[in-house]
This record gives C-alpha cells, sequence and structure tokens, in this order.
C-alpha cells in the first residue's frame, strides 16, 4: 500500500530477556526468543484464529498478542486488569486477577470468557464471566448478566452444597490477595469453548467436582455446557470423570478427522505422580477421545502429549488452535513454548509431532562434520556464542545396547547426555542439571538393538525442547545445553552418528526487501524496530542485540529513507516475519 507522506520520530528499545521492542508505543516481538512480554510471566494460554490472524490471550490480566504464522508473536496489552474493574464488576471478581477461559469467534465479534472469583458461605467460588469486542480484540466490554455461567446443583458442587475439603484444590487456603480469608476452592473454571459443525451449538468444557463425592479423585470431573448464542448457557452432567486424577485442568476440546479429543492437564504437583500409561511420566497433558463433542470423552492408550520433566520446570497448561488446516499445541513455562503439531494416532489418540514452520525461528542450516577420535567420534563443536540453536542428528544403535548425544559444557561439569536405552526400552536425559541428581527426565520408547532414529534438539533461552523421531518427547525449563563440543556416547558395543545438522540463531536475511513502491537504503547495523504510519505497518526489522536507538524515519511517496543508520532487516508489509 502507497502511504502517505509523513515524518516519525520512534524510540527503539529492547527490555529484558524476552528481547521485546516497542515503536509508537505497540511492542512486537523479535529474534530468536520465546514470547514473553516484559516483565510477564506466561501462563494458561487461550487461542483464536480470526480470519488468519492467531490471537492469545494468557494469564496474567488476559494479556493479549497476536500472530500471523504462530512462530513471531507481537503483544499488545492486558485486556482484563482487575484495576480497570468498576466496584459493581468486582462483585464477581474479587481476587486480584482473573483466572484462566478462552476465545470464541462469532458473527464478527471475540467473545472472551474468563473464570471470576467470589468469596461466598466461606468459599472461593470460581464463576464463568465474558467480555465482548467488536474491533478485533482492541477493547472489551464486560456482559451486563456476569458471570453467565453456574455450576447445576443436580451435578455439581455448590456454595449452598460444599463438598468437603480434598487435598490441595477443595481444601482451605489464605486467598488473602483477594477475599481476605481462609477459603476453600470451588472449582467452576478454565472453560474451553468449540463449536459443532454439523448442529451450529457450542459446547463448552469447564472444570468441576461432582458432588456428593468422598474424595479429590472421584469428584475431578470436566462438565459440559451448551448454548446457540454463546451468552444463554444450558448445564449437563460431566463428559469426562475418570476417577484417576485428583485434579484436572484448563481442557481444551477440538476435532481431528472423524474423533473429537479432550486434552487436560493432569496430576497432583504435591504428589509428584502423574498416574499415566507412562510410569516414568511426571507431568503431562492427558487425552480422551469421543464420538461426537457431547462425550463422553474415554481416556486413551498412551494417554499422554506434551510430557515434561515436571510443573517446576517443564511446559505446562496446554491450549490448541486450528492454523491453515493444522491443530497446533503452544504449552507454557513463563514464555510460550513454539507450536507442536497434533495428528490423529493409529490405534487413538494424538500425537505430537514436530511442526517445521518453527525453523523460521532459526538461521540457516549447515551440516557438522564427524571427526575420528580415541574411542568413539566426536561432532564438529558449533560456534560456542549461539544462545539459541537447533540440532537434528542422526543415531545407529548397531552393536551398542545404549548411545545418545553428550553436550559439553565449557567449565568441565557433569556434561547432559540424551540416551537411546535399549535395554530399558527408553529414551532419558541424563546429567547436566543438579549436581549429582543424576537421571532428569525419561520416556518409555520402544527401542530395538540397532535400530535408527532421529534426535532434535531446540535449546532457546535457557528453555529446551527435545524431540525424538519427531515426536515431542521431553522440556526443561531453565535448562541450557552448551555448544563446547558434541560427542557420541555409546554403551556395550558402538553405535553411529550421521546426517547432522546445526541452526544457529536468526540474524536477520542477507538482503533488504523494499516496501511497496519504494526503496530503503543498504548498509544498517543490527537493530529491531516495527513502523506504523495510519495505523498501518509500514516496515519492520528484527535484532537479537539490547542497545536502545532512536532515528527520524522520513516516509514520502512510499519511500522510506533512514536518517540515521539504524535498520539492518526491512520487510514488506504483506511479509510473514
Amino acid at each position: 500500500m502507497k502511504q502517505p507522506a509523513s515524518i516519525l520520530i520512534v524510540t527503539l528499545m529492547l527490555i529484558g530477556a524476552g528481547h521485546v521492542c516497542r515503536a509508537q508505543q505497540e511492542p512486537a516481538h523479535c529474534g530468536t526468543h520465546l514470547y514473553q512480554p516484559p516483565g510477564v510471566r506466561v501462563h494458561d494460554p487461550w487461542l483464536v484464529n480470526v480470519d488468519g490472524t492467531v490471537h492469545l490471550f494468557h494469564l496474567p490480566d488476559a494479556w493479549h498478542a497476536t500472530s500471523r504464522d504462530c512462530v513471531f508473536w507481537e503483544p499488545h496489552r492486558a485486556i482484563l486488569a482487575n484495576s480497570a474493574f468498576t466496584a459493581a464488576e468486582r462483585n464477581y471478581n474479587t481476587e486480584p486477577e482473573v483466572w484462566t477461559g478462552c476465545a470464541v469467534q462469532h458473527e464478527g465479534k471475540i467473545y472472551l470468557f474468563w473464570t471470576g472469583n467470589m468469596g461466598v458461605n466461606r468459599r472461593l467460588c470460581n464463576r464463568i464471566c465474558l467480555s465482548i469486542s467488536s474491533d478485533g480484540g482492541k477493547t472489551f466490554t464486560h456482559h451486563p448478566d456476569n458471570p453467565i455461567i453456574k455450576p447445576d446443583p443436580r451435578w455439581y458442587d455448590t456454595e449452598n452444597d460444599p463438598a468437603p475439603e480434598y487435598p490441595y484444590h477443595g481444601k482451605t487456603h489464605d486467598w488473602s490477595g483477594g477475599v481476605n480469608g481462609k477459603m476453600a476452592l470451588m472449582d467452576w473454571r478454565d472453560i474451553a469453548i468449540v463449536k459443532d459443525p454439523k448442529t451450529g451449538l457450542f459446547h463448552g468444557y469447564i472444570v468441576a467436582r461432582l458432588r456428593g463425592k468422598k474424595n479429590d479423585k472421584e469428584s475431578a470431573c470436566i462438565a459440559r455446557v451448551s448454548s446457540k448464542d454463546l451468552v444463554h448457557w444450558e448445564v449437563h452432567p460431566p463428559v469426562f470423570n475418570p476417577g484417576i486424577w485428583g485434579l484436572h485442568e484448563v481442557p481444551d476440546v477440538f476435532q481431528l478427522g472423524a474423533k473429537w479429543y479432550l486434552t487436560a492437564m493432569a496430576t497432583y504437583p504435591r504428589e509428584g505422580v502423574y498416574h499415566g500409561d507412562d510410569p516414568l511420566l511426571r507431568w503431562g497433558h492427558l487425552v480422551g477421545e469421543s464420538d461426537s463433542p457431547e462425550g463422553p470423552f474415554r481416556l486413551v492408550k498412551d494417554n499422554c502429549v506434551m510430557a515434561g520433566v515436571d510443573q517446576g520446570k517443564g511446559y505446562y497448561s496446554m491450549r490448541t488452535v486450528e492454523f491453515k488446516g493444522e491443530r497446533l499445541a503452544f504449552a507454557c513455562g513463563d514464555k510460550l513454548s513454539l507450536a507442536v503439531k497434533l495428528v490423529p494416532r493409529e490405534g487413538g489418540g494424538l500425537q505430537d509431532v514436530w511442526w517445521p514452520a518453527n525453523e523460521k525461528l532459526f538461521g540457516e542450516k549447515r551440516g557438522l562434520a564427524l571427526r575420528d577420535a580415541p574411542g568413539q567420534p566426536t561432532i564438529e563443536a558449533p560456534p560456542r556464542g549461539d544462545d539459541s540453536f537447533m540440532i537434528l542428528a542422526g543415531i545407529e544403535l548397531g552393536t551398542a545396547s545404549a548411545a545418545g548425544i553428550t553436550f559439553r559444557k565449557a567449565d568441565g561439569g557433569q556434561p547432559p547426555t540424551l540416551f537411546l536405552d535399549s535395554t530399558k526400552g527408553c529414551f532419558e536425559w541424563v546429567g547436566g542439571d543438579i549436581p549429582g541428581r543424576g537421571r532428569i527426565a525419561a520416556r518409555t520408547w520402544p527401542l530395538k538393538p540397532g535400530g535408527k532414529h532421529t534426535i532434535r534438539v531446540l535449546n532457546i533461552d535457557q528453555h529446551v525442547v527435545v524431540y525424538l523421531d519427531d515426536r515431542y518427547v521431553m522440556n526443561g525449563r531453565g535448562q541450557k545445553f552448551e555448544t563446547a563440543g558434541l560427542a557420541l556416547t555409546s554403551v556395550g558395543g558402538k553405535a553411529r552418528l550421521r546426517d547432522i545438522q546445526y541452526w544457529g540463531p536468526r540474524n536477520g536475511m542477507p538482503n533488504l526487501l523494499p516496501l511497496e513502491g519504494g526503496a530503503v537504503r543498504a548498509g544498517f547495523t543490527p537493530a529491531n524496530m516495527e513502523v506504523f504510519v495510519d495505523g498501518q505497518e509500514c516496515l519492520s526489522a528484527r535484532t537479537i542485540d539490547r542497545t536502545c536507538h532512536q532515528a527520524a524515519i522520513e516516509i514520502t511517496g512510499g519511500a522510506a529513507t533512514i536518517s540515521k543508520p539504524l535498520l539492518h532487516h526491512f520487510k514488506n508489509r504483506k511479509e510473514t516475519p
């Protein structure tokens, strides 16, 4: 689009480890880094695709961000900050911040559902509330009938008929931030909504408690509600009540092929046991399957996707979104994870697999040469200064009973090794954590002697994600693999590495791209900027440095002239970042 002539003075600033850039007071996420607004701990994502732009909402305060490619995200602002609530609105949200909900596009509007909290009869009662945007998510108006969905006492606990105090979420806590007193939590929260394409009916799924049960595992359930207009709701019996977990949170429901799937975060952090089909797992998202959105949803075999080390060190609270015909899952752990693709698995359930578009986060791919060394061969060391990188390596077990890749540390400390162990039938991440701790994580895996596999390792912002045979297997938050040297480690025989590929940080493109109808000057130093003219994005650039710059940018007849050399890479506004 041809831009009108104008002069803009833009202050450019990178803030903290999130490397967020600002222009015209509109922040944007740039560089080889995971999404995280400055000073914000990202958790519990809610996503909706609105005409090709994915809107992300997340706690705290329903922070809003958007993306056109599900790789790079632009944060905007907190939608539901408690300080903006009126006194009347605080009657249904007494906590300092709102809790988890979901977003739905309907008739040109975004319906934002969220969990409000009220202190009633010495219970902290969750209730489902609604805010609506008619301008693409820029502003939201709270619905006058909030809270719009409440539990039905025919099936669920209510403040007038409370359950006994279950461990943790049924137990009395001091919610001193809002309701000023010790109260037990009354679960009715974390709603997820899906539209049935056959009937046009909206179905909602809510974390709830079945009434009259003697313990937390028997009572933990997912309730179903339904609506024709997203405002008036009917409450139904639960669609999911496995009786295994004392708590399952942040549900999501979607259709893939002929089946409907329910996912939910399931474990008790204080128990430290996942209770899934894989006895080695400590954290993950369970999977239920149904022939209809009305349920019931039955647990499937191998009932876990996007598993992690544990809640404290891995990703958690996963949600999904449909994007270009694919179902993408995102989880949180202070930062938003990269997208993981979910596909139906033969025999039932879901498979969490590598999504190739994530490669855009990195630079160009190059091979790493193998070198002969005493004992086992070593791999050409990648650049040591790369904080973010991806490595893909083929590994053949050969005559070895176990083999893997070791990431050497510059200080000579205990290095982490990713092990394939055919005798144990598992894939292990060993070492590299707290000295002496040993095993960090493991997954049961069908390994055969002499088998051939691929290991993909992503190291981003001190977040490690590992794929085996391009299936998501484990992650570690606050962890970092170093590239002081790589080596093949084998046990009980000889193994072999092959086809080792390395992607370093994305440092920009080699050539500048012109604006529509104009041109830009070359020869700029690395920097980072989004520029908007009359509300339209006209150019952007990205960087990984931490400096602060100011520049005068003149837009004349569609051409951009930089008065102070600044930008390293401009992009046509129709290009994907």
